[in-house]
C-alpha cells in the first residue's frame, strides 16, 4: 500500500482501501496474505484484529522505504528452541564456524548470477575466477571480522559485474546505502528491506529470537539472525530481480 492518507478497512468479508469518498482496491479476505504499509497509511482496529488472529503479517515502511517494523502475532512458546539459540550464539567457533558456511553460500550464489548473464563474456569468467578464489580462504578464518574482509572484497568484486550486466546506465557505479545515490541502490534497498521483512517474520514463526545471530553481532534494533539467513539470498531473490526489471525497462 503505497497511497499516502489511504485507509485500509474490512467490510463485510472484504479488505477495502479508500482515500477521502474514494475506493482504491477490494480483495476477498481469504485471499490476504500480508500488507505492506509504506509511508502515512492507516490500518483499522478491525483489520488489525484481523491480521493478529490469523497470522498475517504487516509491515511498516518509512515514505523513503526504509523498514520501521511490523504487526506481530502472539510469539510461538518454544522456549527449548531459543535456549539452544542463546547458547550457541555465545559460543565463538559455533558462530565462526556458521559465518563462514552463511559467506560461501554467498559468494556461490554471487559466482552464479554472473554465470547467467551473457553480457558478461570475457570479463564476467575473469571475475568469477576472482570469486572462486575467495571460497578456500573461508574455512581458515580465524574471527569474524577477518570473514568480513572476504566477504567485502567479494561483494566488491560481485558488484562490479553487477554494474557491467546493466544494459543502460543507471549512474550506479558501486553499492551505496544509507542513503542510496542513484535508482539502482535505491531498488536493491527496496529489495532487501523486504527481504529483511520476509526472514524476520519466519524466524518469529519457528520460534526463534530474530535479534541473536551468529554472523552479524548484536546491536540495538537489528534483527542480527534475519540478516544472517537473507545473506545467502540476496542476489538470487533481489539482484536478479532488479537486473531483470532495468534492462526489460519494466521501469524507466
Amino acid at each position: 500500500l503505497t497511497e499516502q492518507g489511504s485507509v485500509v478497512n474490512l467490510t463485510a468479508g472484504r479488505i477495502v482501501v479508500r482515500k477521502n469518498d474514494k475506493m482504491l482496491h477490494e480483495m476477498p479476505v481469504f485471499k490476504l496474505e500480508q500488507i505492506v504499509a509504506w509511508g502515512n497509511v492507516h490500518l483499522t482496529p478491525a483489520v488489525i484484529a484481523h491480521c493478529l488472529g490469523h497470522g498475517i503479517e504487516v509491515a511498516f515502511l518509512s515514505s523513503p522505504g526504509k523498514y520501521r517494523g511490523r504487526l506481530q502475532p502472539e510469539f510461538t512458546k518454544n522456549t527449548i528452541v531459543r535456549q539452544r539459540q542463546y547458547k550457541n550464539a555465545v559460543d565463538p567457533q559455533f558462530c565462526l564456524k556458521t559465518a563462514a558456511t552463511i559467506v560461501a553460500g554467498k559468494i556461490r550464489n554471487m559466482i552464479a548470477m554472473i554465470k547467467q548473464q551473457r553480457r558478461l563474456r570475457g570479463d564476467g569468467r575473469s571475475l568469477v575466477g576472482d570469486l572462486e578464489k575467495a571460497l578456500p580462504k573461508l574455512p581458515s578464518a580465524r574471527s569474524i571480522d577477518q570473514l568480513n574482509g572476504l566477504e567485502g572484497a567479494a561483494s566488491a568484486i560481485y558488484f562490479k559485474a553487477f554494474r557491467n550486466a546493466l544494459v543502460h546506465d543507471w549512474g550506479f557505479d558501486a553499492r551505496a546505502y544509507h542513503p542510496p545515490k542513484d535508482p539502482v541502490n535505491g531498488l536493491l534497498s527496496l529489495g532487501y528491506t523486504l527481504l529483511y521483512n520476509d526472514v524476520y517474520g519466519a524466524v518469529n514463526v519457528v520460534g526463534l529470537d530474530p535479534y541473536m545471530g551468529f554472523y552479524h553481532q548484536p546491536r540495538h534494533g537489528h534483527a542480527c539472525l534475519a540478516s544472517d539467513l537473507m545473506e545467502e539470498h540476496r542476489c538470487v531473490l533481489v539482484d536478479r530481480l532488479v537486473l531483470t526489471t532495468l534492462n526489460l525497462q519494466t521501469i524507466k
